[in-house]
């Protein structure tokens, strides 16, 4: 028997049909971008590295269909070219290991593209109950629980589209914690709980497209892991697809945001510390005035021509369907106030009243599995970061699959080296926190470090993993340029031991995980690594001399030549010339804030009357000018995590030698004891007159 309960599932409209009639859109057939053709390319170094060069010139041959193949989904992934170390049928198909075998009348699930929000939320998973043991053991999802969850702080898209997100009815941060509390829960009552909002906004109406779009994909994502089971590790891609679908379409609705002039702050940090405090008091100490203020702070809608009466009910049922899941005891122990409008520190916030009638309280069930710890190797691992004071809501979706993709492998423990990492999602839009807020200067470019964690996809999952941690030695004294005994610091040193423990975990021999444990520990990994190199000096840095923040440098140019650059040499049916390659190491050039280091060194040139130059401070040892030698070790970090992320990005540029370590390490020298700016020579007042070439 079931110890809870579960909330009643509501019917959903038939294909979601709108008022009048009208009938939702289906979503679009998805298209192969330049990232995917460079994605694909990565996958064919690997097969080179594991299986000989014919079999990656099979998949390159096939690189221009959207799952790298001809037609039909067939023989689509690298997996499937090492069918001689493993002669089991193959299964799975797709370029990422996510698509089903249309020949198979047994596997009828439907692979769902990633929806196209800079909202990312992903779900690790665990079986539940008793494990399917015979035929194809596959998973329905009243067998499978979500054992943690990522939610990011960058919002989805509101129907405001490009003039912003104007004011959204329940704040986002009330929004992200009743996310959060799915974390432990089944998944059964996880989709009840989605499918009910859907239908909830499904009977609003709305004209917008992307509306429409995005409540018929979340809504056809109900219908397929309701309906078809599946190997247990794609729970982790269906389920993490479906709260991103959710919370796109809940974004998009006319109940979710109005416009009322410029959105401002209603003090939801001090309401969200309150109604946290206010959940765990007990009856008498519960502060019914404070809990109060903080709801009336969390609700943010009045009738406006942008939210109709009807919407503004809907927006209200919808706040306390929110309260009730993050917070279920104090959303209880309000349900009978009054509304009533209530003046703090000078402002008047409006306490609206609990619903009245046939409310149905949502339930999400008890926790049924721990929501971080693991037992692994006869001891006990949490996959599950505790980032403290660095969480800004950043995190990695790794998707891992067997490589041998069979029904058995798909259920079975095995070592790194068994599985594949098929791919890595982002959030387009959330960067981690960094050592200053805002984040200042990046050495290298951002884009550049989502696109070489990105380039994890494709990689068996021990050299995913050997990457991340391969990196952490290099950050380890770097900490964040901040009191040392400042919280944000003593978090950041608490995050590297996590990480660099879970990168040992990881690589130690005898571990033998199941390819959903993977997926979270590599996630983990990846999340972690880049958090921590985010946070750290490596990073960020001022703003170059004479302005006072970063500027853009033409980024999105460059990486569109860039990826031409692969599609033109990544084969080696070409041969680069020196036009090319000077081409290219121009542009990575560019990829890297060279201004901003520059400014490192103009504090010495200041403070020596222009005694020191560019060429003293680089080339200084612990012999010679040792006093600017932690200056130089601090620019050479900055400048070895941008060639490390290169090579990561763009290895089919390094492994045809379109790039290469020395001519860009020469480069980088060169622009670093370049020509003074005029902003350069201002900055080193009083010794302004110098100008030209820096002396050696």
């Amino acid at each position: 028997m079931r110890d809870h309960i579960r909330e009643p599932q509501k019917r959903p409209a038939a294909g979601l049909q709108f008022p009048g009639g009208r009938q939702a859109p289906q979503g679009e057939a998805t298209r192969t971008t330049g990232m995917e053709t460079l994605r694909m390319t990565r996958m064919v170094l690997a097969l080179q590295r594991s299986t000989g060069n014919q079999a990656a010139v099979q998949l390159l041959g096939r690189q221009g269909h959207p799952c790298g193949a001809t037609c039909g989904h067939e023989g689509l992934s690298p997996e499937r070219q090492v069918a001689s170390a493993h002669p089991s049928v193959q299964r799975y198909r797709g370029a990422q290991g996510l698509d089903p075998d249309p020949t198979r009348t047994d596997e009828t699930w439907t692979n769902h593209p990633p929806p196209t929000t800079p909202f990312l939320g992903y779900v690790a998973i665990a079986p539940r109950g008793t494990a399917p043991t015979t035929g194809n053991r596959h998973y329905r999802h009243d067998q499978v629980a979500i054992r943690s969850v990522q939610v990011s702080e960058v919002r989805g898209p509101t129907r405001y589209g490009a003039d912003g997100q104007k004011s959204h009815t329940t704040a986002w941060t009330l929004t992200r914690e009743a996310l959060a509390r799915f974390e432990g829960r089944e998944a059964r009552d996880v989709v009840t709980y989605i499918q009910n909002r859907l239908t909830e906004l499904a009977a609003l109406g709305g004209a917008e497209l992307a509306y429409a779009h995005a409540l018929t994909d979340a809504q056809n994502r109900i219908a397929d892991v309701t309906l078809n089971a599946r190997p247990l590790h794609l729970w982790q891609p269906a389920l993490s697809g479906l709260l991103s679908a959710y919370v796109m379409a809940y974004g998009l609705s006319p109940m979710t945001t109005y416009a009322a002039g410029k959105a401002v702050t209603r003090g939801e940090p001090w309401a969200m510390m309150t109604l946290r405090a206010q959940e765990s008091a007990g009856a008498g100490t519960f502060d019914r005035a404070a809990a109060r203020l903080a709801v009336a702070k969390l609700q943010d809608y009045q009738l406006r021509p942008s939210l109709s009466a009807a919407n503004l009910t809907a927006a209200n049922h919808h706040f306390w369907v929110t309260l009730h899941t993050a917070f279920p005891q104090t959303a209880a122990r309000l349900r009978a106030e009054h509304g009533v409008t209530i003046t703090s520190e000078e402002k008047q916030y409006e306490f609206h009243a609990h619903p009245a009638g046939s409310f149905q309280v949502p339930n999400l069930g008890g926790t049924v599995v721990h929501p971080s710890q693991a037992t692994v190797l006869g001891g006990t691992v949490s996959y599950k970061l505790a980032p403290g004071k660095l969480d800004a809501g950043f995190g990695v979706d790794a998707f891992v699959s067997p490589r041998n993709m069979t029904d058995a492998a798909a259920v079975t423990a095995g070592p790194a080296h068994d599985f594949m990492v098929g791919r890595v999602l982002m959030s387009s839009e959330q960067r981690p926190q960094a050592q200053w807020d805002p984040q200042q200067s990046h050495f290298a470019s951002w884009e550049l470090v989502k696109r070489a964690t990105e380039a994890q996809a494709g990689q068996q999952v021990d050299a995913a993993v050997t990457w991340a941690q391969s990196g952490l030695p290099a950050i380890q004294n770097r900490l964040p340029l901040r009191d040392p005994t400042s919280q944000f610091v003593r978090d950041w040193q608490t995050l590297y031991t996590q990480v660099s423990s879970l990168g040992v975990h990881a690589a130690q021999a005898g571990l033998n995980l199941r390819a959903h444990e993977w997926s979270e520990l590599v996630s983990a990994l990846l999340q972690g690594y880049v958090m921590l190199y985010n946070a750290s000096s490596v990073a960020t840095g001022a703003a170059p001399a004479g302005q006072d923040r970063a500027n853009g440098s033409g980024e999105a140019g460059r990486f569109r030549k860039l990826d031409a650059l692969v599609s033109t040499y990544a084969s080696g049916a070409v041969a680069p010339n020196s036009a090319a390659q000077e081409n290219a190491r121009r542009q990575v050039l560019g990829l890297l804030d060279v201004a901003a280091l520059r400014t490192k060194i103009l504090k010495h040139l200041f403070d020596t009357n222009g005694k020191v130059s560019f060429a003293d401070v680089l080339t200084s040892t612990t012999t010679k000018n040792i006093a600017y030698l932690p200056t130089r070790q601090a620019i050479e970090a900055s400048r070895d995590a941008w060639l490390r992320f290169l090579q990561a990005a763009y290895a089919p540029l390094f492994s045809r030698n379109v790039l290469s370590v020395p001519a860009l390490t020469a480069d980088f020298d060169n622009a670093m004891q370049g020509t003074f700016t005029s902003i350069e020579n201002v900055a080193v007042a009083p010794s302004a007159t110098r100008s030209g070439k820096i002396r050696k």
